[in-house]
């Protein structure tokens, strides 16, 4: 038959009387008050700890590498703090992300690559002003309608039109009277008959017409129409 163990005493046919540290039939497990949480109680209010766990209840996990910016949830298993990622806890999150190439060196703060700047590295820097327009990425400007040029400083006739005194001209070879010349320029180009504002206007539009349009006659923006003999600019 067994003996009792661990200075138990035998009190009758196999039956043991432990001391208040240990029990069993024959007094053979150790009593740890605490528990062991990940281990076995090897003797009396001493655990052993499972592969992955220490302290004296078993309770805290190992973690060999550091978590840097967290807590060691698991045996080798990280819980990080909010915005951080990695093995370790040593990558930090930017939400919303870096763009353009920038690189999140810290909770949502992006280092952003040359020629870029913003909290997300989403706006791009221009060197010259993008005068009618916006500065689309580095050095580079996207120019509102009718601009062109690296500064989006030069006026761009739609179509075939051509810049005078700083106006959009349209020559066409259309024949129709005067108001239905000027409902075309309306129509087709939101526009008007072209109005000469001084001499050199004038002049160039003669020229203009004397390379391109031939012979023909053209209308202009003067009329009239209200007061016979009296000529306006519409």
């Amino acid at each position: 038959d067994p003996v009792c163990l661990n200075d138990g005493a035998c009190v009758g046919p196999n039956q043991c009387q432990c001391s208040t540290e240990w029990y069993g039939q024959q007094c053979q497990h150790a009593f740890c008050e605490q528990g062991c949480l990940h281990g076995k109680c090897e003797s009396p209010g001493s655990c052993i700890c499972s592969p992955g766990w220490t302290s004296d209840q078993c309770q805290q996990p190992i973690c060999e590498q550091d978590c840097i910016n967290g807590f060691c949830e698991s045996p080798e298993s990280c819980k990080c703090a909010p915005q951080w990622t990695g093995d370790q806890c040593d990558q930090p999150t930017c939400d919303p992300v870096c763009l353009n190439d920038g690189a999140c060196v810290g909770p949502n703060q992006c280092q952003c690559s040359t020629g870029w700047y913003g909290q997300q590295c989403q706006h791009a820097i221009c060197e010259q002003d993008c005068i009618n327009g916006f500065c689309e990425a580095p050095d580079l400007c996207k120019c509102a309608p009718h601009w062109t040029g690296d500064k989006c400083d030069q006026f761009k006739c739609p179509g075939e039109g051509i810049i005078i005194g700083n106006q959009c001209l349209f020559l066409s070879e259309e024949k129709l009277n005067w108001n239905d010349a000027n409902q075309t320029c309306a129509n087709k180009h939101q526009g008007r008959l072209a109005v000469l504002a001084d001499a050199n206007q004038h002049n160039e539009v003669v020229a203009y017409l004397a390379a391109n349009g031939g012979g023909n006659l053209y209308w202009v923006g003067g009329s009239d129409l209200a007061t016979e003999g009296t000529w306006l600019w519409s």
